[in-house]
């Protein structure tokens, strides 16, 4: 049996809030379109989205009040993620759209980034079954 690495491991390279920032949005990318919206209340307005494969939503106030850092750094972050190559095998490339609720992050090379072909000329390990 073969396990292969979802999510690069060169991400460990960059400061730690960029890593923290990488990692929260890569783990709620959309793996597939969603055929149900999701509903978003802000204030007393409901908004119904629909994300697509390779799209998040983030809202940088909560995860500010989660994580203790602050909106500058986070927005600083986001800056610096939008474009980022990590290494030879890895380029992030998002857009990042402001809605009233938070940001739309699209990652625009979900597909080469998370296929496992890719990853798996580094990233591979073999366990043996007993």
């Amino acid at each position: 049996m073969s396990w292969k690495q979802p999510i690069p491991t060169s991400i460990t390279n960059l400061d730690i809030v960029s890593e923290v920032v990488l990692c929260y949005i890569l783990l709620r990318l959309q793996n597939k379109d969603m055929e149900t919206p999701a509903v978003f209340w802000h204030g007393n307005k409901r908004t119904l989205l629909l994300l697509k494969k390779g799209q998040c939503l983030f809202n940088v106030k909560r995860f500010c009040l989660e994580t203790k850092i602050t909106v500058s750094r986070v927005n600083s972050t986001l800056k610096l993620l939008k474009n980022l190559k990590l290494d030879e095998n890895v380029h992030i490339k998002m857009n990042i759209t402001r809605k009233s609720f938070g940001l739309v992050i699209t990652m625009l090379n979900f597909d080469e980034t998370f296929s496992f072909e890719s990853q798996s000329r580094n990233h591979t390990v073999t366990h043996k079954d007993e």
